[in-house]
């Protein structure tokens, strides 16, 4: 055991440095360069050193107090700038994910849905040019053999959302398709029966998912350090393209991250659907329908009691 304890630990250190020790060193850096350079002399690299010369002439290195108090002071800025890295990541998180609220989201919703309507309308044009019956929206995009140009339209409008836009980004109604396909082919409640499902996952795919979870999280992290660059180009401007490059990558990583996590999550109940029925005490319909979904689904979502108690 302690042995374990001891190599979890140093994995849980490998993991604080790779994460949270370098980021913060490189921001806690260019911020002292940003503090000391200013916007006038952005780009003055005789200045700091310079100044670094300075402070190391003031300060000598028999000076052991006062080695020991930079060094502190700069892990505890270090730490700092990852705490408010990590708690702006989170809030750009919960701001992707969320639903349609205030002017500028319901602008940006309807920016996207006419979108997503002029590519439908386009995927049902060239699926009518090439002689194809209409295919309903409950099946779109499961043809086996497309046209090509209705293959492309396809793609075109997938690109915008999966299922009709309701929100106003691509990340948050890629997890409200998610919740939309399950319902639709199984009328079951994921909100409702997830943590059911999570309970009766094995090791793999529950490892997979959790990897999938960090990576979108560690992409909102990336988007929090992005805000903070952002912050330190008011003072020094250099920051600025550092900050409009992370967050294109953070957006990026959020995407593609997002996009694997809602495809693990689907495999996971259509997978294992059938293993949550059955200990639930439900026999599954072969091939399961919309009746076996329903079943779990009133069974978990247990409804508020109404009306006074007797």
């Amino acid at each position: 055991m302690t042995g374990f304890l001891a190599g979890l630990g140093a994995k849980l250190a490998e993991r604080w440095a790779a994460l949270l020790v370098l980021p913060c060193l490189i921001y806690v850096s260019a911020m002292t360069s940003g503090l000391v350079l200013g916007h006038r002399h952005a780009l003055d690299s005789a200045r700091l050193t310079a100044w670094i010369d300075d402070m190391a002439t003031r300060h000598t290195a028999s000076n052991a107090g006062v080695i020991l108090l930079v060094a502190a002071g700069v892990l505890s800025a270090s730490a700092v700038a990852g705490l408010l890295a990590s708690a702006l990541g989170n809030t750009l998180e919960w701001s992707w994910h969320r639903p349609e609220q205030g002017s500028l989201s319901r602008a940006l919703t309807r920016r996207r849905q006419a979108r997503w309507r002029a590519e439908d309308a386009r995927f049902a044009r060239e699926l009518a040019a090439a002689a194809a019956s209409v295919v309903s929206p409950a099946v779109r995009g499961r043809t086996p053999q497309l046209p090509p140009g209705a293959a492309t339209a396809l793609i075109r409008r997938n690109a915008v959302a999966l299922e009709p836009p309701v929100g106003p980004t691509w990340i948050g109604d890629r997890f409200r398709a998610l919740t939309r396909r399950v319902h639709r082919a199984y009328a079951l409640n994921l909100h409702a029966a997830w943590p059911s499902l999570w309970l009766l996952l094995p090791d793999q795919p529950r490892a997979e998912i959790s990897a999938g979870r960090d990576a979108h999280s560690a992409a909102a992290r990336l988007g929090g350090w992005a805000v903070l660059y952002f912050l330190l180009g008011t003072l020094w401007w250099p920051a600025l393209p550092a900050a409009v490059l992370l967050f294109a990558i953070a957006w990026y990583r959020a995407r593609v991250t997002a996009a694997v996590l809602a495809e693990l999550l689907e495999a996971a109940v259509d997978l294992y659907i059938r293993d949550l029925a059955a200990h639930l005490g439900l026999t599954p319909d072969d091939p399961l329908t919309t009746r076996t979904g329903q079943a779990i689904t009133d069974l978990l979502e247990k409804s508020s009691e109404v009306g006074p108690r007797p």
